[in-house]
């Protein structure tokens, strides 16, 4: 009970949060579909909806940021999709004439992912894929917790589920990559070690970087960020609405935002950049 009542004050709208879990163990969430920016989404049983339905303007910010680094024919990668929410805003952004290759390992949340791209009509510019992403073919074992916005890579037979895991080279779209994000709880490059051939023809990486994750894989951040930089890119951190060099290290959460060429981004983007 002690720990329900510390979840509880945590929480900036603790009546919505209550309502929101209530809703989620009656199935009546799945009757409530929500318009956002551009794009509308069911309130699926996840830990994403919920946030979304108690405040719909979370992570709205990120997605307009990420809109702002593609435009119409681009081609865009979300790896670590969840339930669509970057890959529906990025589709806004490349429509007409580009694509966005939505990536999701885990079964369930690939399943709503499908159902919020059904809801919209710009979602045919999505190619959603079922698996997970590493640097090489094969079935890994895979969380499937409560909280699902952090279910990841397990040891063998650790996992509660087994997915289907490949190497990126064998499943991005060819030409050039305007955008690649990543989100996969400290795998990440792990990914990247597939990727070699894509990240050759990507312009921008985008990924978040949390040393405590990175560490049960046996990564660090200077490590993560030698990878990046061995690929062709320089490091950035997201500051608001602009990008500078990622000088400042230890810190527990951040989104790096990897450039091949930073001076002809910003020119692009209008995103300052430095």
């Amino acid at each position: 009970m002690r720990r329900y009542v510390e979840i509880l004050r945590q929480q900036r709208h603790p009546a919505k949060f209550l309502a929101s879990r209530l809703l989620m163990k009656t199935g009546a969430c799945s009757k409530i579909v929500m318009q956002r920016s551009g794009y509308r989404l069911r309130f699926h049983p996840t830990a994403l909806s919920s946030t979304i339905w108690i405040n719909r303007r979370e992570k709205e910010a990120e997605e307009a940021f990420l809109q702002r680094c593609v435009t119409a024919g681009d081609t865009a990668i979300d790896v670590g999709a969840n339930i669509g929410t970057i890959a529906l805003a990025l589709a806004n952004a490349v429509a007409p004439g580009g694509r966005v290759l939505a990536i999701e390992p885990h079964p369930k949340i690939f399943a709503f992912l499908l159902d919020n791209l059904a809801l919209n009509a710009e979602a045919h510019v999505i190619e959603p894929v079922n698996a997970a992403l590493g640097s090489n073919s094969g079935r890994v074992s895979f969380s499937d917790m409560s909280d699902d916005s952090q279910n990841h890579l397990m040891a063998p037979g650790k996992g509660e589920i087994e997915v289907v895991m490949e190497p990126l080279d064998k499943l991005a779209p060819e030409g050039p990559i305007a955008l690649l994000k990543l989100d996969v709880e400290g795998y990440e490059p792990e990914v990247l070690q597939g990727a070699p051939i894509t990240l050759g023809r990507t312009e921008m990486l985008y990924l978040e970087c949390i040393p405590s994750l990175l560490s049960r894989f046996g990564w660090s951040e200077t490590r993560l960020c030698e990878l990046i930089r061995d690929a062709g890119f320089e490091v950035f951190v997201k500051q608001g609405e602009r990008l500078v060099p990622n000088e400042v290290e230890s810190h527990p959460k951040k989104m790096l935002a990897c450039l091949r060429n930073p001076r002809g981004f910003a020119a692009r983007t209008s995103i300052p950049v430095g």
